[in-house]
């Protein structure tokens, strides 16, 4: 192994042969995902979920950073305009996703304990991850 590194490999004439052993593991662990909800006056059983990763593996970590600042943003500015008076027609549901790096398993958990809620009660899904690009 390479501690704290990374390798590059250039090819060269020739070629060469390698052999690479990977020795990451799989242990149990808890997801954590983290919900909000800012309740709709007219439709408040209908809902626009607002969702972006919080997890991220290695140096990959600003893609899911910059969703979870506009998700942090967007539920305080909704917040705020509540509070001066203005009413939603629908519910936003605001989530901060836990186990995306691994298959998206905090959203998959999730949408598999109500499964009725997608087809019936969703009217949106607005992804911030990798909000900016370029």
């Amino acid at each position: 192994g390479v501690p704290g590194g990374s390798l590059r490999f250039r090819p060269r004439p020739g070629g060469r042969r390698l052999q690479l052993r990977v020795g990451a593991g799989t242990r149990p662990g808890t997801l954590t995902s983290v919900f909000g909800a800012l309740r709709g006056r007219l439709e408040p059983d209908c809902y626009i979920i607002v969702g972006a990763q919080r997890d991220s593996l290695g140096p990959g970590a600003v893609a899911s950073g910059m969703g979870t600042a506009l998700l942090l943003e967007l539920a305080r500015f909704f917040a705020a305009i509540g509070r001066e008076g203005f009413q939603l027609r629908r519910t936003l549901l605001f989530v901060s996703w836990d186990g995306a790096e691994f298959g998206h398993l905090g959203a998959t958990e999730w949408l598999e304990g109500y499964p009725d809620l997608l087809h019936t009660k969703v009217a949106a899904y607005v992804s911030l991850d990798r909000p900016v690009l370029g």
